[in-house]
């Protein structure tokens, strides 16, 4: 717990710098939970990330109304990492921390009914309120399935492209591989495929 108690008492930039110098994601959420913005745009990092010292920081700040170590709580109960899986947990938390990160996993709960009814409606209204690069382009896919909503190809491009992630990069390449509201174009989907390939290896700082 002594390391614990160090972390807990530095300064979001102090924080953020060690982050940076040795890539302790501990730190990372601690200068986010302080309001650090470049460490609030990188919590994409926390998938499936467990340690027992980074459950321990998420239970004493959780306490302390962190919205960020709400949010990763909510998401490790989702997930089932290292403890056991209750989707009713996360819910609530996702709902405390109230965040567009939390937002959007709360949204993709109602989206494919994980511990709730499904219900497009209540996934859509939390991907719009959350407005992350996630959530567009988990709106994006709403658009292009035609869930809950009509079938809308040009709308699910411009959430696509809005969103700007791997995924959504992903998904437009899929458009133009199958011709889904635009021309059938091989060049433009590998284009697309090439650059959500890109993305995926690129290190956000």
């Amino acid at each position: 717990m002594d390391n614990i108690d160090q972390i807990l008492n530095l300064k979001s930039d102090e924080s953020y710098k060690i982050y940076k110098n040795n890539g302790s994601l501990i730190h990372l959420l601690h200068a986010a939970n302080l309001g650090n913005e470049l460490a609030s745009k990188q919590m994409h990092l926390f998938n499936d990330y467990f340690t027992h010292e980074y459950l321990c920081y998420l239970i004493i700040t959780s306490h302390k109304s962190y919205k960020y170590s709400l949010n990763n709580l909510g998401y490790i109960y989702k997930h089932g990492l290292g403890i056991e899986q209750n989707y009713n947990i996360a819910k609530e938390y996702f709902i405390k921390s109230d965040t567009p990160t939390s937002l959007n996993n709360l949204g993709h709960m109602y989206c494919y009914g994980l511990g709730v009814k499904q219900d497009y409606n209540k996934a859509r209204e939390c991907y719009i309120k959350s407005c992350s690069v996630s959530a567009l382009n988990n709106l994006g896919y709403m658009y292009c399935r035609g869930w809950g909503v009509k079938q809308d190809y040009d709308k699910a491009i411009e959430y696509f492209i809005k969103s700007g992630t791997s995924q959504s990069f992903n998904n437009l390449g899929h458009m133009y591989f199958h011709g889904l509201g635009v021309t059938q174009d091989y060049d433009k989907a590998m284009e697309y495929y090439t650059k959500s390939d890109s993305l995926d290896n690129l290190i956000l700082v």
